[in-house]
């Protein structure tokens, strides 16, 4: 599947969903990359120069608390991606599906932060759903911390372009905010660093370099903001021994894959470019100040 066939899916997806009153937010190796062309179309003074995002075939979604509590809104949903065409993945069933097949094969994984107020959900250590509507689930991610705060909205027309602004015929497409967006690649870099069968972490490492470097003045005081009000959360703690474990010293783990992935994809970034990302992600995500 080609990327603008993809994007095409995800903006057929979010406007069938926004008849509800729903908007999910887009992570994901295409939040990444919808998060660059979005700075590059603006022509944003961002913290870096942006590199080409990776390609996916991936929609990684976040539903929002009040409709991950809701049966009635997560059973619209449920046949949102029914009229779309997307089946249920076995082993993943009811927060995997996939529409198409082979190469032209999308699958959407949905997510949810836990939402606090719990009376309206049942929950375990992977899912989460609506009391009173068994059909749809969404897996649980602890570490997407904030992920309602802030997010940053893309504008995409119907044939999957990225606009600088809203206009006719456009959809906004919302993303996560940095805070978010790095907790959550974080995560999967550290569960994946010994992974060979998902590159040993670097796709993730890779990520939250290119996510750093579009990353304008407001995302970044946005993203503060969010970590600010999120200081006493107890997730707090496993994500702030992460980001030292894994970037403390260029010598570190986290450190070495995103150099090996720079690499890989053939990217230029100098040492003191290298050494501003670190220290803002252990700003941001591990309390340095």
């Amino acid at each position: 599947m080609t990327e603008t066939s993809l994007e095409r899916k995800l903006v057929e997806l979010v406007r069938e969903a926004e008849k509800h009153s729903i908007r999910p937010i887009l992570a994901g190796g295409l939040g990444v990359l919808l998060r660059v062309r979005f700075a590059r179309v603006r022509r944003e003074l961002t913290l870096a120069d942006p590199p080409i995002a990776r390609a996916t075939r991936d929609l990684d979604l976040l539903l929002p608390a009040e409709v991950v509590v809701d049966a009635s809104r997560m059973e619209f949903f449920r046949g949102v991606l029914d009229r779309l065409g997307y089946q249920e993945v076995e082993g993943a069933r009811y927060y995997q599906f996939v529409g198409g097949s082979g190469a032209a094969a999308v699958k959407v994984d949905l997510h949810a932060e836990p939402p606090r107020e719990t009376s309206g959900v049942k929950m375990d250590s992977r899912r989460i759903r609506a009391h009173g509507y068994r059909l749809l689930h969404a897996r649980r991610l602890d570490e997407a911390l904030g992920s309602e705060m802030h997010p940053v909205p893309i504008a995409m027309l119907s044939n999957g372009a990225v606009v600088a602004a809203p206009e006719r015929g456009s959809v906004e497409v919302l993303t996560p905010n940095l805070f978010t967006f790095w907790a959550m690649k974080l995560m999967a870099l550290r569960d994946n660093l010994h992974n060979r069968e998902d590159d040993e972490g670097r796709r993730h490492a890779y990520d939250m370099y290119a996510l750093w470097a579009c990353t304008s003045e407001q995302v970044w005081s946005d993203a503060m903001s969010v970590g600010e009000f999120t200081r006493g959360a107890p997730q707090r703690n496993e994500i702030r021994e992460a980001v030292k474990e894994l970037f403390t010293g260029t010598d570190a783990i986290g450190q070495i894959r995103l150099r090996e992935a720079l690499r890989a994809e053939g990217v230029e970034a100098g040492g003191d470019e290298l050494e501003r990302f670190r220290h803002d992600l252990l700003e941001l995500l591990g309390s340095l100040r």
